[in-house]
């Protein structure tokens, strides 16, 4: 193993299979035999060989998402006739179930990862587009669901439901006016993971894909891409980033403004990533923040990581517009929210950047928040399009007095 992982280390795939081989041939119900079989034919550029060494270790441990990730990556690079129907629809039939569990769980963003995951193994799955056209309805991002809906028509002219469901889409749209979402410079974050895990390989890389494709719609973050990531490590000569040092330094050539760097274990059945956050604006390093992110079970390296995207999307401040003021009432914009719910606290701004009134938020729906204004003075200032910057951790607290009364503070 020792052997395997330093031609890993070096990008020595070829000389690494014959013992890879060798290793499955000993031990043929070792999944991490079959496991790292199937890395290296990834790294020759064999998909297929990958394909089939991570299907037989999914066999061996069918729970085990380590195994899964590396097939689904060697199912999507195969060509369609090469990889065979069958395996695509099972890859694509489990991502579904997922994000059906997560939806009635109420995790809309795993249940939206797994969706999109389903629909790239099997784009041309009739249940896997009317289900993301449905999921995309709920969360009222109509223009997402009418395409979705359009696909489904073109694959099957006949389909009744996706008909019925566009005409009523277009008129719900022609009803609801979206506000614009206010413009706001993104933070540009490079995440970067080091594995400490000496069984799984590739784990950090994985990561980093995963949570590049959580943030996507993150408000307040910009991901480097991975890819770029990988292009950089490629021309520094670097296969795995082992220290913060190589972080910071691969982040810089980057040129991003926020560096996480995270470590990966697993172990004992559960996987942990501890991680932090550096800024890299000025010369000196600067540490933001620390975060712990532990599972409970070994097949939760998704789950942890979608903790650690809302962590970082909440970690920078929310900016957004003021859309209408009455006396006492707004009506916010706050763009993509990621975790705001009524009694947060935003302050409105002029056009300087100085507080002018304090706002609490009473409602929150797909596109906009209403508030209350809790403090006279500026009120009368407030206007469309005023900046608003939502309080981060802090909440209005209602806790009763001895009488039985309800008293307001502030957390």
């Amino acid at each position: 193993n020792r052997l395997i992982r330093l031609y890993f280390n070096h990008k020595r795939y070829k000389e690494s299979i014959p013992l890879c081989q060798r290793l499955t041939g000993i031990s043929p119900s070792d999944k991490i035999a079959h496991y790292q079989l199937s890395i290296a034919y990834k790294g020759m550029g064999d998909y297929k060989g990958c394909v089939g060494a991570a299907t037989k270790a999914c066999q061996v441990d069918f729970a085990d998402e380590m195994c899964w990730h590396i097939m689904e990556k060697g199912v999507l690079d195969l060509d369609w006739q090469r990889v065979g129907t069958p395996l695509r629809n099972n890859c694509s039939k489990r991502h579904l179930e997922m994000a059906q569990q997560y939806l009635g769980l109420g995790n809309t963003i795993l249940a939206e990862y797994e969706y999109k995951k389903a629909t790239r193994l099997n784009p041309q799955s009739i249940p896997i587009r009317l289900g993301l056209a449905k999921y995309y309805e709920k969360q009222g991002a109509l223009p997402e669901s009418i395409e979705e809906l359009k696909k489904v028509v073109e694959l099957d002219p006949e389909n009744i439901e996706a008909k019925d469901k566009i005409e009523m889409s277009w008129k719900q749209k022609a009803t609801t006016v979206s506000p614009l979402l206010p413009d706001v410079k993104k933070r540009r974050v490079a995440i970067i993971f080091s594995a400490k895990n000496p069984i799984h390989l590739e784990i950090d890389k994985i990561a980093e894909e995963i949570i590049e494709e959580l943030l996507a719609n993150s408000f307040t973050i910009f991901p480097v891409a991975t890819k770029n990531i990988q292009t950089q490590m490629d021309n520094i000569g670097l296969n795995t980033v082992n220290n913060l040092q190589e972080a910071v330094q691969l982040a810089r050539s980057l040129q991003a403004s926020y560096l996480l760097f995270g470590e990966i274990q697993e172990e004992k059945g559960r996987v942990c990533i501890e991680s932090q956050m550096l800024s890299l604006l000025g010369e000196k390093l600067k540490k933001e923040r620390e975060f712990l992110h532990i599972s409970r079970n070994s097949d939760s390296l998704t789950k942890c990581l979608s903790c650690l995207s809302q962590d970082l999307s909440n970690f920078f401040p929310i900016h957004g517009e003021l859309i209408s003021s009455s006396r006492t009432s707004v009506t916010l914009n706050l763009g993509e929210k990621h975790g705001v719910k009524p009694s947060f606290i935003c302050d409105a701004l002029d056009p300087d950047g100085h507080k002018i009134a304090e706002i609490e938020i009473i409602a929150v729906n797909n596109s906009t928040s209403r508030g209350i204004i809790t403090t006279i003075s500026g009120r009368n200032q407030l206007s469309p399009h005023n900046r608003v910057s939502l309080r981060k951790g802090q909440v209005v607290k209602v806790e009763k007095k001895k009488g039985g009364k309800k008293e307001e503070k502030k957390k």
